[in-house]
């Protein structure tokens, strides 16, 4: 899967076509409804698949890059994701979520657990 990623990239790269965006590549939570989902894929059923492609504008900007990299393998929400992307548009929709972290401007903790990023339990 790495590699078919990587491929991606390098033919966006080559055509220019990430130039001035952003691609988002969310995946889903698995299989839902069988025995045998606790046995295979449960970690992709908890930890859904997540890659986001910048390219040159983001390189340098004030430290996005750096902050995407600490927060790589924290626990990240949906929110966080919205904080992040919502500084982009020019929406009347709040930019602020109490427990939202924009993953381009602030480390997340090590130590956040679901219970504080205000993620329910199934």
């Amino acid at each position: 899967m790495v590699l078919k990623f990587r491929d991606l990239r390098l033919d966006l790269n080559k055509t220019e076509a990430l130039s001035n965006m952003i691609l988002i590549l969310p995946g889903d939570h698995g299989l839902h409804g069988h025995k045998w989902k606790e046995l295979w894929r449960e970690f992709d059923h908890r930890n859904p698949f997540l890659q986001i492609l910048l390219e040159i504008f983001f390189i340098g900007s004030n430290g996005m890059i750096k902050h995407l990299n600490e927060n790589s393998d924290k626990l990240i929400t949906h929110g966080g994701i919205y904080m992040t992307f919502a500084r982009f548009s020019n929406s009347s929709l709040p930019l602020l979520l109490s427990k939202g972290i924009n993953l381009f401007t602030q480390n997340i903790s090590d130590n956040r657990t679901c219970r504080i990023a205000q993620i329910p339990g199934e």
